[in-house]
């Protein structure tokens, strides 16, 4: 579970603004790791929601250096179940299997819109913090481009023979 000492807002010398996260301890990587996060300045910026989210939390009620992270308003502690069910619910109402999707599906999706923007393999290795090439078995490729297949292997490029 994050807690509130794992997050650190910062501003690089180049004054961009970013956010550091150090994830304790997972399966691969048992001492943790830290990523950064830069902001996007979108709607959906993940370094402004969170800084959006600690100053509301601060005004609200504290965050001490152990309290989780992520607690609602009435003080409930976000459980990965609970974050689980969210997702369940959001991607039925969208029209979708829950059955296929978890916060897990979270690392695919990163791995698959990289992928599909043309991010190098290393990049999105570092997106993931994966240290093996088992990232590509994250990939989901879009319709669109899989049913291109058909039309590029019925009239390849003149090429070398």
């Amino acid at each position: 579970m994050l807690r509130c000492a794992d997050v650190e807002l910062g501003t690089h010398p180049s004054g961009d603004n970013f956010m550091q996260i150090r994830i304790p301890r997972t399966k691969t990587h048992r001492s943790g790791y830290t990523i950064s996060v830069g902001c996007s300045g979108t709607p959906v910026c993940a370094y402004c929601s969170v800084r959006h989210y600690l100053k509301s939390r601060r005004i609200a009620f504290s965050c001490l250096l152990h309290d989780p992270l992520f607690v609602f308003e009435n003080g409930q502690i976000l459980t990965k179940a609970m974050l689980n069910a969210k997702i369940k619910q959001v991607t039925f109402a969208l029209g979708l299997s829950p059955d296929h999707f978890t916060s897990h599906s979270l690392r695919a999706g990163v791995a698959s819109s990289a992928a599909e923007l043309g991010f190098q393999d290393w990049e999105i290795k570092m997106l993931g913090n994966w240290t093996s090439d088992c990232y590509r078995r994250y990939i989901r490729h879009v319709d669109a481009h899989v049913l291109g297949f058909a039309q590029r292997l019925a009239c390849p490029r003149h090429g070398p023979k």
